[in-house]
């Protein structure tokens, strides 16, 4: 009697150790929804930095026509 009480105790231990983990499993897949939102935000900053390089691509011709003697 004593041992089936034994491996009752331990299936329990191991139902309680899976849920445990598949909650954690779940946390996971969280973060990694936030990671993505942050890529997100940085190709924002690469549209930027574009429209900074062609700021400066027209004052060079700016200057290299209106400025030149």
């Amino acid at each position: 009697m004593e041992k089936k009480g034994k491996k009752e105790k331990e299936q329990k231990r191991k139902r309680r150790s899976r849920n445990v983990n598949k909650g954690a499993g779940d946390a996971n897949e969280g973060a990694g929804d936030t990671n993505e939102g942050a890529g997100d935000t940085n190709e924002g900053a690469g549209d930027t930095n574009e429209g900074d390089a062609n700021s400066e691509r027209q004052i060079a011709n700016f200057t290299k026509t209106r400025c030149m003697s």
